[in-house]
């Protein structure tokens, strides 16, 4: 759900099915008692939690990004030295004979 674009009303719809259970639960049709029992028990709703998790696998994924670019542009360098240093070396012993 994290990677999933999802509209407001998409999340307004898993929400309600939240606050439905609840209502049916503790059998009231209030919904402000509904919201008083959800943050007694600790319990988000889904919209709060997968726009967290949204931000935390946004942030994660580009930072990790950044790292593996970096990464392998620092092995595509040291394999660029290695591929020169071998050919001149290379060219070197030639000269030599």
């Amino acid at each position: 759900m994290e990677v999933c674009p999802l509209r407001k009303s998409d999340l307004r719809a898993l929400d309600s099915v939240v606050d439905r259970f609840f209502m049916k639960l503790f059998q009231t049709g209030n919904i402000e008692v509904v919201r008083l029992a959800q943050r007694m028990f600790g319990f988000a709703l889904p919209s709060f939690l997968i726009e967290k998790r949204s931000d935390k696998f946004y942030m994660l994924s580009s930072g990790s990004f950044t790292a593996v670019y970096l990464y392998c542009l620092l092995i595509s360098y040291c394999f660029y030295n290695y591929l020169v240093n071998k050919y001149f070396h290379y060219q070197s012993v030639l000269s030599v004979i």
